[in-house]
């Protein structure tokens, strides 16, 4: 059965912006799971919805454990830290200012594009339907652009 762009557009809005699974996806759509599991794999659209996936608290959080792994070992050994640990903290360090900048504003972006859909669904659905694709192709936009930064 062909389903309609709109029916399409709608499910790639729920996966990458409301970050739907493709089971919920299937229900709400009534598109048959694999179809919606087909869509998501031949249209890429996996690498738009992994830019939440990893959160800038995800990767300080990461950052931050590797850097105490070197504190503590340090300390296991009763010792201070020898240069080379030190540089490699100040390296984590600057590495999760750069990723970090990028990825809260891409993360913030979309989050606030998230709950403008839902403000204007509910304040007026024919609106929604007209501005899913540009709110779905600016989430795109902006998700690319972050990769360049």
């Amino acid at each position: 059965m062909r389903h309609t762009e709109a029916t399409k557009s709608e499910a790639e809005f729920l996966y990458i912006v409301k970050h739907k699974q493709p089971v919920e996806i299937s229900k709400i759509t009534g598109v048959p799971l694999s179809t919606v599991q087909d869509w998501i794999r031949k249209n890429g659209w996996d690498k738009y919805g992994r830019i939440r996936l990893v959160t800038p608290w995800k990767v300080a959080n990461d950052i931050m454990a590797h850097i105490e792994l070197i504190n503590k070992k340090a300390r296991d050994e009763n010792r201070t830290l020898d240069n080379g640990e030190v540089d490699r903290i100040i390296k984590l360090v600057k590495a999760s200012k750069q990723i970090y900048k990028p990825a809260e504003y891409a993360s913030t972006a979309i989050d606030i594009v998230d709950r403008l859909s839902t403000f204007i669904k509910n304040r007026d659905a024919d609106l929604y339907n007209r501005v899913t694709d540009l709110l779905l192709e600016f989430v795109q936009e902006l998700t690319d652009k972050m990769k360049g930064a």
